[in-house]
């Protein structure tokens, strides 16, 4: 019911709210170097633990529990270097709403219609484009790149050396079986 979202929406954001002067202050005791290497690592490992089985609707239950504690933690240790608690307070909002309430909304859009979902993935790539460029215009080009060669390149490039694949049989084959003619012998 639209109370139950409410409660729960209020409890989250005082939570939230109460909690954000304690994370604000949580990595003062690590180096900078140390939480840029733990936010790569944690995403790398967000990235390779993501369930996209379930996100694209192939799989009924959510098996990516481990992606979205790494995300999560990473948005912690980034948040705990902010200026002001309003800040911390909004980063962890938009990262669950990012890591934890994206993916669902992501399901369902795949669910209902794939054109609608290929124009949300369209939409998302350009905004974190038109954000990426104004950050730096170097890393938008980057970006940009990245975004080509993952959807053309690379796919284009692995179909095109599918005709230079050769079969080769050895005995390391997994058995075929076969049918043999049995004939009748008089006795």
């Amino acid at each position: 019911s639209l109370g139950a979202h409410a409660r729960a929406l209020f409890l989250f954001f005082f939570t939230l709210s109460t909690l954000s002067p304690l994370l604000r202050t949580l990595t003062q005791t690590i180096s900078n170097d140390t939480v840029a290497a733990m936010a790569i690592a944690f995403l790398s490992a967000n990235l390779l633990c993501h369930d996209y089985r379930w996100v694209n609707g192939r799989s009924s239950a959510f098996q990516g529990t481990v992606s979205l504690n790494a995300s999560m933690f990473v948005s912690v240790l980034l948040a705990s270097r902010a200026s002001s608690s309003t800040e911390v307070a909004l980063l962890m909002g938009a990262a669950v709403q990012v890591f934890a309430l994206g993916p669902r909304v992501y399901r369902q859009v795949k669910l209902v219609s794939e054109s609608a979902h290929v124009a949300v993935a369209i939409a998302t790539v350009m905004s974190a484009l038109a954000v990426t460029l104004h950050i730096n215009q170097i890393l938008g080009v980057a970006f940009i790149l990245v975004i080509l060669f993952i959807t053309l390149v690379f796919p284009l490039t692995f179909m095109y050396i599918q005709r230079f694949k050769n079969k080769i049989n050895g005995p390391w084959d997994e058995a075929v079986p076969t049918r043999r003619l049995v004939r009748d012998y008089p006795a």
